[in-house]
């Protein structure tokens, strides 16, 4: 079979150069977009958010990822082994069994 990636569009430098620029300016878009947005977060909730859980398909993002540990303004950055889309169900069993532990107060109870 085929492999991904192996066809003649990508024996053509000049298409190779292309997506590699495309892809480029999505991951700077991205990064821009993903720290404007925790800025704000951390503005309106600050200071009780202290800690970020990082799921869904953003979470497979390991520059990003990285970019939030180091830039984010969080003291602890979590990314739990499956990220995906697949593994936000994991996050939500965490976040019911902290609730249940009483590691959050009533208010994240009632939100």
């Amino acid at each position: 079979p085929a492999q991904r990636g192996a066809g003649p569009a990508w024996s053509d430098p000049r298409r190779r150069a292309a997506a590699a620029a495309l892809s480029a300016a999505v991951q700077r878009d991205l990064e821009a977009c993903a720290t404007d947005f925790l800025a704000t977060l951390r503005s309106i909730h600050a200071p009780c958010c202290e800690r970020l859980a990082i799921a869904g398909g953003v979470g497979l993002n390991s520059v990003l990822n990285g970019i939030t540990a180091a830039e984010g303004g969080f003291d602890d950055v979590w990314v739990p082994s499956a990220p995906g889309d697949d593994g936000i169900a994991l996050g939500c069993a965490a976040f019911g069994a902290a609730l249940l532990d009483g590691a959050y107060g009533s208010e994240a109870a009632a939100a």
